[in-house]
């Protein structure tokens, strides 16, 4: 089974984007979480344009992602998800809770208000 790989850039004006790269499950979930708690720019962006699939402890992840966000005050988005992961999203019910666009860039654009 394929290891994720994590990669986490911040880009100096409070957008951190962090880039999967693997399968999104319980497996890898401990260095993802603790790398979304560490930290502290206003944006995140979660690219999965590399994430072939996800198991609902990778699901659980974003939606940990979603209510830390609100509850920070901090925006955040899920970008490049495929087709199969986003149809996990539909079945999960979450679509439609999730921030989601298609490229870090959209997100940045919406995000950042420029």
């Amino acid at each position: 089974m394929d290891k994720l790989s994590i990669d986490v850039a911040a880009d100096g004006e409070g957008i951190r984007v962090i880039r999967l790269d693997g399968p999104l499950t319980l497996r890898g979930l401990v260095e993802f979480q603790s790398i979304l708690r560490e930290g502290e720019e206003p944006i995140t962006i979660v690219n999965l344009a590399k994430v072939p699939f996800m198991d609902s402890a990778g699901l659980g992840a974003l939606m940990g992602v979603h209510t830390s966000s609100q509850k920070l005050g901090r925006k955040y988005a899920v970008v490049g998800a495929s087709d199969r992961v986003r149809a996990l999203f539909g079945v999960a019910g979450i679509e439609k809770i999730l921030v989601t666009f298609d490229t870090v860039e959209d997100a940045k654009k919406a995000l950042s208000g420029s």
